[in-house]
C-alpha cells in the first residue's frame, strides 16, 4: 500500500481495519511462494512425487508451514465476518459505496511519446481514459454489489455470505484436517485436505474481496498484494530440499565436491570447520 493510503487509515478506522486485514493476508500468503517452489523443487531432484527422505523433522517443519497457511486463513475468515469484523463494519459505511462517473476520475499527467497532439487531442483521449477509469471502478464495484445500484445493509449481508461461501473449503480443511489431525473426525476427511493449488485459489477469493473493498474506497491509490517475504522462494527451496533428501548441509557440500581443502590437515566437514568457527568467538553477521 502507498504511503499516503497508510497516512489516510490512521484518520479512518475502516480503513485502518482494511488495512490491518490486508497486511495479514499478505504475511500469510507469504509461505506459499517458498511451499510451491519446494514442492517443484523436490519433484525434480527426486525424479518423482516420492523423493528420498533423510531428514524427516525438516519436512515435519514445511508440513507445519502448510498447514498454519490454512488455518491462519481460517481464522482470518471468521475475524473478518464477525460481529466487529471489517465487513459487519460496511453496515455503517453504506454511504460510501456509490457509482463512479468520468468527471470524478483523474488520469494525471499525459505524455505521449515521439508525438505533439493539439490541446483538443490530448483532451479527447484524457476523457476516453476517465470513462475507463469510471467503468473499472465500477465494475469492481458490481463485483461487490451485483445487486445494487443503490446500496444497502442488505447488500451486506449478502456479501458476507457470498465470501463465507466461496472460502467454506478452507473452513473445512481447518477443522476437518489441520487443526483436528487426531481427533475422531469422519473417515472421508481427507476429501477436505487442500492442495497447494487449491489452497493458492482460496488466497485468491481472500485477496479479491479485499482488493476491491480498498479499490471502491480508495479510488486512484496505487497498492499492491505481493506476499510479504523477503528471501528468495527458490533459494530457499533449493537449501530445504537439499536437507530434506540429503540429510544435512554437511553431507550435502560433501556429495555436491563444494569443499575442497588444499590442508589436509584441515578436515572438509562443515560440522568441524562450524564448530572450530565459533570455538574461535567468531560471529555471524558484521562485526
Amino acid at each position: 500500500m502507498s504511503d499516503g493510503a497508510a497516512g489516510s487509515a490512521q484518520k479512518d478506522p475502516l480503513l485502518e481495519l482494511l488495512l490491518k486485514n490486508i497486511r495479514q493476508l499478505l504475511i500469510t500468503k507469504g509461505r506459499l511462494p517458498t511451499l510451491k517452489a519446494l514442492a517443484a523443487e523436490l519433484k525434480r531432484v527426486g525424479g518423482g512425487d516420492d523423493p528420498p527422505l533423510r531428514n524427516a523433522n525438516v519436512l515435519q517443519l514445511v508440513r507445519d508451514s502448510f498447514d498454519m497457511l490454512v488455518i491462519d486463513l481460517a481464522s482470518m475468515r471468521e475475524a473478518m465476518t464477525k460481529r466487529h469484523g471489517v465487513f459487519n463494519m460496511l453496515r455503517k459505511e453504506v454511504s460510501r459505496f456509490r457509482r463512479f462517473a468520468p468527471e470524478e476520475c483523474d488520469p494525471g499527467p499525459t505524455a505521449f511519446a515521439d508525438q505533439d497532439p493539439t490541446a483538443e487531442e490530448t483532451a479527447k483521449w484524457e476523457e476516453g481514459l476517465r470513462v475507463w477509469m469510471a467503468g473499472r471502478w465500477n465494475a469492481v464495484l458490481d463485483r461487490l454489489f451485483p445487486s445494487g445500484p443503490q446500496i444497502t445493509e442488505d447488500h451486506i449481508t449478502d456479501l458476507i455470505k457470498r465470501f463465507r461461501t466461496e472460502t467454506e473449503p478452507t473452513d473445512k480443511d481447518r477443522n476437518h484436517v489441520r487443526a483436528h489431525r487426531y481427533e475422531e473426525m469422519s473417515p472421508d476427511r481427507a476429501k477436505f485436505f487442500l492442495s497447494l493449488d487449491a489452497t493458492e485459489a482460496q488466497l485468491a477469493v481472500f485477496e479479491r474481496y479485499l482488493r476491491d473493498l480498498y479499490c471502491v474506497l480508495t479510488p486512484g491509490i496505487s497498492y499492491s498484494m505481493r506476499a510479504l517475504t523477503a528471501s528468495s522462494p527458490e533459494s530457499t527451496a533449493q537449501d530445504l530440499a537439499d536437507l530434506i533428501t540429503i540429510g544435512s548441509i554437511n553431507q550435502a557440500t560433501i556429495e555436491y565436491g563444494v569443499v575442497k581443502h588444499a590442508d589436509e590437515d584441515v578436515p572438509p566437514w562443515y560440522w568441524y570447520l562450524r564448530q572450530e568457527f565459533f570455538k574461535a568467538g567468531k560471529t555471524i553477521g558484521p562485526a
